[in-house]
């Protein structure tokens, strides 16, 4: 028999036992659909996506413990850190950069004013965080040295601020000084842990290194340092590299404050989870997503097997005319296929209606989706989940979904099939 008739078949079953399908087909849609939309969100902050490419291969030293007899003190670094501990060769390392982001109320020469995430950033962070620069030009090398320094603004911030696009060439003042804008940006999302901001300056001194930092002494400052290794196979030579030199330094006894990592030197998927175990919310999460699939993978087997005793007739008959043991576990295996066929289908099309329709929901799961709210950003830029869905990981999870569902519907179709004929016929009397 073609597969054809199979399906045939099982389609006209399926119109007989509505209930049955429905419930079938409903619990295969929104088991897929939940898990395809826990791994977006997990995609969200982990994958590789604009302006953060380079995910997979980045470490950062997000701030550093600095102690002096009953002093302690948990900051991030200034640039005598950097001259001292990152300059020079470092194995495996391709680039670094500092950078520092702080909230600012930028205005224009028409009296305009909005509350702006503003990032000062260091020469490598154009290879680290390639922005789409999409009128203008990227900051120039003296940039931080002309008598008006050079700023990037996000195209978003410049509708906001100045009404229009096109603002190459216009000037805005922030922390007390006059700037002018060199080129627009592609809008950056604020789950863009490092790279999100709605200007970028270059890495000039502000309000805090001028007066507060001098009198936090030693190494102390604002900066935090983000690293890109050439692969992850190199992380564990970059981060041996840079504890050797801060624990050389630590024993020289050229400062009063010694220093250690704070939350040692994490990659990417370490600083989202730093105040918590990566590894736990690992084993959680796959825990979630088996939990989400088995439990009903497991009432649809048992639905299954109620399907099949209350068909005992019809099996029966059809053994007793010659038909082989094996068509009818086909027919089985065709119809369940077919349920779960239209469930994924249904579980796609849901996928996409729950993200769209979850979107502000969601963005709160998100590490710095407060940020607009804490600091009074205007109008921070937002991203579509939707944008993170892959197609792929979502064919994969179908084929995992029917193979379960297909060994679910065997063991109570194999046992009904090892009933005498005789049993079978007289189910029903």
């Amino acid at each position: 028999m073609k597969l054809g008739v199979y399906f045939r078949e099982s389609w006209h079953n399926l119109l007989a036992d509505k209930t049955y399908g429905l419930v079938y087909i409903l619990a295969v849609a929104f088991s897929m659909a939940m898990v395809m939309t826990y791994l977006t969100v997990q995609a969200v902050r982990m994958d590789n996506s604009y302006p953060e490419v380079h995910r997979d291969r980045m470490l950062s030293i997000p701030s550093m413990t600095f102690s002096a007899g009953q002093s302690v003190r948990d900051r991030g670094v200034n640039k005598d850190f950097m001259q001292r501990f990152l300059s020079g060769p470092i194995p495996g390392l391709e680039a670094w950069t500092a950078v520092k982001t702080d909230n600012f109320i930028v205005s224009t020469t028409s009296g305009e004013s909005v509350n702006m995430a503003v990032e000062f950033i260091g020469s490598g962070f154009r290879t680290i965080f390639p922005l789409d620069v999409i009128d203008g030009a990227w900051l120039s090398e003296d940039a931080a040295d002309r008598v008006v320094p050079e700023v990037m603004i996000s195209e978003s911030a410049a509708v906001l601020l100045l009404g229009r696009k096109d603002v190459v060439g216009e000037t805005v003042f922030f922390d007390s000084r006059e700037f002018r804008i060199c080129g627009v940006v592609r809008d950056v999302p604020m789950t863009a842990t490092y790279a999100f901001a709605q200007i970028w300056a270059p890495d000039i001194e502000t309000f805090f290194e001028r007066l507060v930092a001098p009198a936090l002494g030693g190494m102390q400052g604002s900066y935090e340092i983000v690293l890109l290794a050439g692969s992850r196979r190199d992380f564990g030579r970059v981060r041996q590299e840079i504890e050797d030199r801060v624990e050389r330094y630590n024993r020289s006894g050229d400062d009063d404050w010694k220093m250690t990592f704070t939350n040692g030197i994490p990659s990417q998927k370490e600083r989202i989870f730093m105040f918590g175990s990566a590894s736990a919310y690992r084993w959680i999460g796959l825990g979630v997503v088996l939990l989400v699939l088995l439990v009903p993978v497991l009432n649809l087997s048992g639905m299954t097997g109620s399907g099949m005793e209350a068909r005992m007739a019809e099996f029966g008959v059809r053994k007793s005319f010659g038909a082989w043991r094996g068509a009818i576990v086909r027919q089985v295996t065709a119809e369940n296929l077919l349920l779960t066929l239209i469930g994924g289908v249904l579980g796609l099309l849901l996928s996409y209606l729950l993200l769209y329709l979850l979107q502000d929901q969601l963005y709160d799961l998100l590490p710095l989706n407060g940020v607009a709210d804490i600091r009074g950003i205007a109008e921070a830029p937002a991203f579509a989940f939707r944008d993170f869905f892959r197609l792929r990981l979502y064919l994969l999870l179908f084929v995992l979904v029917a193979a379960l569902n297909l060994l679910s519907a065997m063991a109570p179709a194999l046992k009904v099939l090892h009933r005498p004929i005789t049993e079978s016929l007289n189910s029903q009397k």
